[in-house]
C-alpha cells in the first residue's frame, strides 16, 4: 500500500474521495444521533467518537475535515432533537460525547487544536 501524506501546514488539498466521505459522515452522525435520542423517557445519551486519522481539521479550500464535521453534526443533531422534544412537550436530552482525535503527524495535531479550540466554547 502506498503511503499518502497530507501537508496540513499549508492546508491539505481536499480530494473528491474525501469530499464524498465527509458527506456520508455528516449524514451518518446526524441520523445516528437523532435515531438514538428518540425515546421520550430518555434523559441522557452517551457516546465516544475516535478519529485516529484526524488530520489538521481544515483543508486548503476552507472545508472542514472529519474532526470538525463530528463537532458540527453533534451540535446540529442535539439542537434538532431538543427542538423536536420541546415541540412534543418533553424535556431536553443531555448528550455526553467523548471526542478523541489523533494523527500520526504531530504538526497536524497541533494545527487541529487551533481549529477545535474555538468550537469547544460553542458546543458546551
Amino acid at each position: 500500500m502506498v503511503e499518502k501524506r497530507y501537508e496540513w501546514a499549508d492546508g491539505a488539498v481536499l480530494e473528491e474521495h474525501s469530499r464524498r466521505k465527509h458527506k456520508i459522515l455528516r449524514e451518518y452522525v446526524f441520523d445516528y444521533l437523532t435515531v438514538r435520542c428518540k425515546l421520550p423517557q430518555q434523559e441522557r445519551f452517551r457516546l465516544a467518537i475516535v478519529d485516529g486519522f484526524a488530520g489538521g481539521g481544515r483543508y486548503q479550500c476552507g472545508a472542514a475535515g472529519s474532526p470538525l464535521i463530528f463537532i458540527e453534526e453533534l451540535k446540529r443533531a442535539v439542537e434538532a432533537v431538543n427542538t423536536q422534544r420541546a415541540v412534543q412537550g418533553l424535556g431536553a436530552i443531555e448528550v455526553e460525547c467523548l471526542l478523541v482525535f489523533n494523527d500520526a503527524s504531530r504538526d497536524a495535531v497541533e494545527l487541529l487544536k487551533t481549529h477545535v479550540a474555538p468550537m469547544q466554547a460553542r458546543v458546551s
